[in-house]
C-alpha cells in the first residue's frame, strides 16, 4: 500500500514494488501510469480509509468549534499566522498521541486539513488520511481541495472544500456562526465514510478485486506513535473480514512455508531503519 507516490515514487514505490504480487497506490489515479512505465503492471488506485472501532464512537462533546493536529511544516506557520491576524481562534495541536489526535478531533465541530505537501519541491496538493479521519470521528471536515477529492466526499454537503486562504477564512466563520449547517455536513460526511470510507469497504472491495481471499494476513505490529492504531485497525478490519491475523514486529516471524498469503508492513521495515538488513533480506526472499 503505497501512499506517497506523489514524492516518493522514484527512490521508494518504483524499487519495492517488484516483492510484491500487487501495488495499491492511494495518490492519483494516473499514478498507475507510473507503474506500467517501469513495467509492473498490477498496481490498483485505491483511496485512503480508517477503521471505524479506531475512530468512531467517541462520546466527546463539541466544545471546540475549530482544531488542526499536525506540525507547522511548510507554509502553514504563515496560514495559522494569518488566521490568528483575523480573529479567527483555531486549536492547534502537535507532536501528540494518536489517541489525543482523535479525540481532539471529535470534540471539536469542524477539523481543518491542509493538504500540501511540503515533502513535494512542486507542492502539490494531495489526498492523504487526514479526511478520513475526521469524518470518521463525525466532525465536520473543512479541507483545502487536493486530487480525487471530489471523487471521496460531495463538497458543500458531506465537506466544505477552500482553495485560497481569503476563502478558508470566509468559510471558517460562516461554519462557526452557524454551528447547525455545520452539523449537518458532519452527519453526512460521517455517514458517507461509513458507507465508502471504512477500512473493512475498502479493503473488502480491493481483495475481491485481486481474489486476494481466505488465506493468512500478516500484519505489521507496528510500535510507533499513530502507525500503532492504523495498524491495529487494519488488524481488526482483516479479522472481521475473515482472515488469520498474524500481527509480526519483525519478518522472521513470517513462515517461509506458507505459499498463499497476504504481508501488510510498512517502509520502516523495508528501509533497514528499525530491522537488521538480515531480517530485510529474509522479508525479500519470502515475498519474491
Amino acid at each position: 500500500w503505497f501512499c506517497d507516490d506523489a514524492w516518493r515514487f522514484d527512490d521508494f514505490s518504483s524499487k519495492y514494488c517488484w516483492y510484491f504480487n500487487c501495488a495499491v497506490t492511494t495518490d492519483d489515479i494516473l499514478d498507475v501510469d507510473k507503474y506500467k512505465k517501469i513495467g509492473y503492471d498490477n498496481a490498483i488506485y485505491a483511496t485512503w480509509h480508517a477503521n471505524a472501532d479506531v475512530y468512531s464512537g467517541l462520546s466527546s462533546a463539541k466544545d471546540s468549534d475549530v482544531a488542526f493536529v499536525g506540525n507547522l511544516t511548510g507554509d502553514r506557520k504563515e496560514i495559522f499566522d494569518l488566521l490568528k491576524n483575523r480573529n479567527l481562534d483555531v486549536n492547534h495541536f502537535s507532536k501528540v498521541s494518536f489517541e489525543d489526535m482523535v479525540w481532539n478531533y471529535s470534540k471539536s465541530k469542524i477539523g481543518l486539513n491542509l493538504s500540501k505537501n511540503s515533502n513535494d519541491k512542486e507542492g502539490k496538493l494531495i489526498l492523504k488520511a487526514r479526511p478520513f479521519e475526521i469524518t470518521g470521528v463525525g466532525s465536520m471536515l473543512l479541507t483545502q481541495d487536493a486530487v480525487g477529492l471530489s471523487e471521496c466526499y460531495k463538497n458543500e454537503s458531506e465537506i466544505i472544500v477552500f482553495n485560497e486562504i481569503d476563502e478558508l477564512v470566509s468559510k471558517c466563520n460562516f461554519l462557526t456562526r452557524n454551528p447547525r449547517i455545520a452539523e449537518k455536513i458532519a452527519i453526512n460526511g460521517h455517514k458517507r465514510f461509513l458507507k465508502d470510507h471504512e477500512s473493512r469497504v475498502r479493503l473488502s472491495q480491493l481483495l475481491e478485486k485481486k481474489d486476494l481471499i481466505n488465506m493468512k494476513a500478516y500484519i505489521v505490529d507496528y510500535a510507533l506513535h499513530a502507525g500503532k492504531w492504523i495498524y491495529k485497525g487494519y488488524q481488526n478490519a482483516f479479522r472481521e473480514l475473515g482472515y488469520d491475523v498474524v500481527p509480526y514486529s519483525n519478518f522472521g516471524q513470517i513462515d517461509k512455508n506458507d505459499k498463499d498469503f497476504l504481508l501488510l508492513t510498512t517502509d520502516f521495515f523495508f528501509e533497514g531503519d528499525i530491522n537488521s538488513r538480515h531480517e530485510v533480506d529474509h522479508a525479500y526472499d519470502i515475498v519474491s
